[in-house]
């Protein structure tokens, strides 16, 4: 199993694409239940990832 996550950051938006490949028949079973547990983690770890980028000054605009 392989997987990929990609994150496009706009001006006023953000968002996170989770890209999984099955190598081996064994990954489904295994993916299975933890990508209901991405799904609810994810959103979070956006919000805070906005909220740590947002609170560190931005050098070029002094």
């Amino acid at each position: 199993m392989r997987g990929n996550l990609v994150v496009r950051a706009a001006a006023e938006s953000l968002s996170l694409t989770t890209l999984v490949r099955y190598d081996r028949p064994r990954a489904t079973p295994v993916w299975r239940p933890l990508s209901a547990v991405h799904r609810r983690l994810a959103p979070g770890l956006l919000r805070d990832a906005v909220d740590t980028i947002s609170a560190v000054p931005d050098p070029l605009q002094r």
